[in-house]
């Protein structure tokens, strides 16, 4: 049996979104939502609020660095037309294409 492990790359960083969709306040709202309804741990909040300072949306290295110590072969799709919640350019995806 052969798997293929496919990543869509919907976000690059946080940046991308201000003033320019919903994405980041959704985020907020719902990681909010969740913590009320006892879903997620104050540290959780904590922790997803703190991802917007660092300006990442993404874990790109992290996760090619896991394919490739477990010698994982994997396909990256990053979108090069922009779309609802889609807001990187083709200059910014450039970077983690060609690594």
């Amino acid at each position: 049996m052969k798997i293929i492990i496919s990543h869509d790359v919907d976000h690059l960083y946080t940046s991308d979104h201000y003033f320019k969709d919903l994405i980041v306040e959704k985020f907020l709202v719902r990681s909010l939502i969740d913590f009320l309804k006892r879903k997620i741990s104050l540290h959780t909040l904590l922790h997803r609020t703190g991802i917007l300072f660092t300006n990442r949306m993404n874990n790109l290295d992290a996760l090619m660095k896991f394919d490739r110590a477990h010698c994982i072969p994997s396909t990256f799709f990053f979108g090069m037309s922009n779309g609802i919640g889609m807001s990187y350019s083709k200059k910014q995806a450039v970077p983690f294409i060609r690594d």
